[in-house]
């Protein structure tokens, strides 16, 4: 094996173990899918959860809808308008909080498409 396919394979294993100690574990019992998008690769072990990662996909594919200014500024008139959305909306966790709103809404607008706000139809569309 030659110097160079040696510090190849040292890179690979030091990119492994970051991923695995980084990562969501698919088998610490908690976790019930995640998407990587840098490596644009999802996982997932419900249906709920496989819908909720299309979501994240589908987020990615669009640009990152969740993170534009008018996906935003929607959130934020439907939160402030609606006393039925917002406790669900402060329920969202902090962390990519707009992207795991969008992953949520994905799965009501294809589950339940009666019940997405209409202010939100067109970004699912």
């Amino acid at each position: 094996m030659n110097r160079q396919m040696k510090i190849s394979l040292i890179l690979c294993c030091f990119i492994l173990i970051v991923a695995i100690l980084l990562t969501p574990n698919p088998f610490d019992g908690k976790t019930a899918g995640a998407f990587y998008y840098q490596l644009d690769f999802a996982w997932c072990i419900t249906p709920y959860a496989c819908v909720h990662e299309a979501g994240h996909m589908l987020d990615e594919e669009r640009g990152w809808t969740s993170e534009s200014s008018e996906y935003q500024m929607a959130i934020v008139n439907l939160r402030n308008s609606s006393i039925e959305w917002q406790s669900w909306l402060d329920g969202a966790p902090d962390k990519n909080k707009y992207q795991e709103i969008y992953a949520e809404m994905y799965y009501i607008y294809l589950t339940s498409p009666n019940t997405i706000p209409r202010e939100l139809e067109k970004f699912y569309q």
